[in-house]
């Protein structure tokens, strides 16, 4: 009876073991309606229209978004470069982000001309949308139009 006991208590530690084992090599699965699943999140978007380069790259932090556009075209005659920066806040609901404008910060140049630049800000009955995104957690990728085309961010990986 000793012996049967003592295989009884083996058994039981070892399933013990097995499914603390299983528990931790768990895939985390991320909750899709956490409006926090985006904090201290990047995404970047890289493309090329003709001769002329675009980098659209968003964060966030907790409600709110910070996102910086680049449009360069060196080519001569006509060249131009754009770096506008974007912040506002941000709502995210089945799989659905969207970003409102509250600020923008623009830079740019156009042929020869000085740099010039300019700020905007609105009030919140009147922030228009930057992006509207549909979010696919497990690429981690948020996919939407931006300059009249599609457009795929990518989750950044952390520096």
């Amino acid at each position: 009876m000793k012996r049967f006991m003592s295989i009884l208590a083996t058994l039981a530690l070892m399933a013990t073991a097995l499914v603390s084992c299983d528990e931790q090599d768990a895939p985390v699965v991320p909750n899709l309606d956490d409006p926090n699943y985006f904090v201290g999140k990047s995404f970047s978007y890289k493309g090329y229209v003709g001769s002329e380069e675009r980098v659209f790259e968003i964060k966030f932090e907790v409600g709110k978004f910070e996102a910086r556009v680049r449009r360069v075209n060196t080519t001569k005659p006509g060249h131009y470069w754009y770096d506008d920066r974007y912040f506002g806040p941000y709502s995210y609901k089945d799989k659905k982000l969207t970003t409102k404008v509250q600020k923008v910060s623009a830079k740019y140049q156009v042929g020869d001309a000085p740099e010039r630049t300019r700020e905007d800000e609105y009030q919140p009955q009147d922030q228009p949308i930057l992006f509207i995104g549909q979010v696919d957690v497990g690429k981690g990728t948020i996919s939407g139009e931006f300059w009249r085309q599609s457009i795929v961010l990518r989750i950044a990986q952390p520096k």
